[in-house]
């Protein structure tokens, strides 16, 4: 009888042991969903560059000639002024990625797994608040180009892609 209390000691024992490491979460799968992240990221990247040269053409001279032309009591300086606000909190987005791309270290040799996965995780966080970062701005930056009529992409703060 106290053999079999034993074994079965034994056994339960090792069938935690077993499952608790079946679920360890592999760095590489961390790892995999920051790279993804990443990657659509970059996509979005695309429409942040398409509306900083929307907004560099808003704010050209041609252009606030054009306005003013059209629409005398539109203030141009004011209009300019924006644009060039909207530009620059682009181009900070921009920068923040480019650095965040620069630090980021793919491999994580002489790591423990759970190390590994701990810089990642740290890395997906980062990832998904410049994803917020990039959707808030080219939601503001495309509604302000929107009057006055630059077309922009309609799916531009409206899609959720870094849900994780």
């Amino acid at each position: 009888m106290k053999s079999l209390k034993y074994t079965i000691i034994v056994f339960a024992t090792g069938l935690t042991l077993f499952q608790s490491c079946q679920q360890e979460t592999s760095y590489k799968q961390v790892r995999d969903e920051v790279i993804t992240a990443h990657d659509k990221l970059m996509a979005d990247d695309e429409k942040v560059m398409n509306n900083k040269m929307k907004l560099d053409t808003l704010a050209s001279p041609a252009y606030l000639l054009k306005v003013k032309t059209e629409k005398p009591e539109t203030d141009t300086a004011l209009l300019r002024r924006e644009a060039d606000s909207l530009r620059l909190e682009l181009d900070s987005a921009g920068t923040r990625m480019s650095e965040w791309m620069q630090k980021f270290e793919p491999e994580q040799s002489g790591k423990s797994n759970a190390e590994a996965v701990a810089y990642f995780e740290g890395e997906k966080k980062k990832v998904i608040m410049l994803d917020s970062l990039y959707q808030a701005l080219l939601k503001q930056s495309g509604a302000y180009l929107k009057q006055y009529n630059f077309k922009t992409d309609e799916h531009t703060g409206e899609h959720h892609h870094m849900k994780m």
